[in-house]
């Protein structure tokens, strides 16, 4: 296995332990009736140092996984420049979820910060299911992605009231895409 396969699996793991925790932490945000999304994490006192963890060490290990690609060709350095990109919306989300509830324009900052990465995702994620792995399993996890998009949009325009189950089916499917491309 190469370095960035294992930079992005521990990326994996630090995100989902730190979701976990703020999820143990305060269960309300996601699992009650009309659940929130994961940044209601980001804006707790209760649950800031974990979700900063979560998104701040995920963040930080995506960008060492693009930093182990080799850049021996165009491929490679484009898989250099998504993972990067990566990197920067997942940074872009965290700092965004720190002060979303502190008005509207940072609300809409926000809201636009998790709807761009989740379409990066989507387009990166394809670009994986066509270029490395062209298989059955790479094919229904980007399906996936692009289920879980839909779930988060409907969400946002509160016709679906579980943003949660959007994000985390979003999230895995694209993490496990991702680790298979990077294996």
């Amino acid at each position: 296995m190469r370095a960035s396969f294992w930079c992005a699996l521990a990326a994996q793991v630090v995100f989902a332990s730190g979701l976990a925790v703020c999820v143990a932490t305060v269960p309300s945000y996601v699992l009650g009736e009309i659940e929130g999304g994961v940044s209601n994490y980001g804006s707790d006192r209760r649950t800031v140092v974990p979700f900063t963890v979560s998104f701040g060490g995920n963040a930080a290990l995506i960008g060492g996984a693009a930093g182990a690609v080799s850049t021996m060709s165009s491929y490679r350095n484009l898989k250099t420049l998504c993972l990067s990109v990566l990197a920067f919306l997942l940074s872009s989300v965290l700092v965004s979820a720190w002060v979303y509830k502190r008005g509207p324009r940072l609300r809409t900052l926000h809201f636009g910060c998790g709807i761009v990465l989740l379409g990066f995702e989507a387009a990166f994620g394809l670009w994986l299911a066509i270029s490395v792995r062209p298989a059955w399993f790479t094919w229904t996890l980007w399906a996936v992605v692009i289920a879980a998009d839909v779930l988060c949009v409907l969400a946002l325009e509160r016709v679906y009231q579980k943003l949660f189950v959007g994000q985390v089916m979003a999230n895995v499917a694209f993490g496990v895409l991702l680790l298979i491309a990077l294996a």
